[in-house]
């Protein structure tokens, strides 16, 4: 469970909420995807709550291992499949590594465009939400 801040309140359930950078994320790789770690030691996110929150209230945020799952499979998994798969494609038809490695770039930005679009269909599914509850 992470810890936020809230920043600003969106409407009646949805709120911008700074995330809490902790001790344990100073040895994260993948750090600098969540914040800049130096000049911005926080990321936001936006979270529903159910309770009565306002601007500056310290919360907990409950980010289900599920979708922490599928989320990191969409993000990390599927440009690799996509590299791959265009680069056997460009090559099997046109038979020259050049042209094939132009394709896995192709395939990569395809990907990226897939999961943007992905992302934003998406955005108010059930299966994407993420809640956070006052902190006592």
């Amino acid at each position: 469970m992470e810890t936020g801040i809230v920043q600003k309140i969106i409407d009646t359930n949805t709120a911008l909420v700074s995330i809490v950078i902790r001790g344990e994320c100073s040895n994260c790789k993948a750090q600098k995807t969540c914040c800049d770690g130096v000049s911005n030691p926080t990321g936001e996110i936006e979270v529903k709550f159910n309770d009565d929150l306002k601007e500056g209230d310290e919360v907990n945020i409950d980010i289900k291992p599920q979708l922490r799952i599928l989320t990191s499979i969409i993000v990390f998994l599927i440009p690799v499949a996509f590299l791959f798969a265009f680069y056997f494609l460009g090559f099997t038809l046109f038979k020259s590594e050049g042209i094939a490695t132009l394709f896995s770039f192709l395939g990569l930005g395809i990907s990226f465009l897939l999961i943007f679009v992905f992302f934003k269909l998406n955005k108010n599914s059930k299966k994407f939400v993420v809640w956070a509850t006052k902190k006592m």
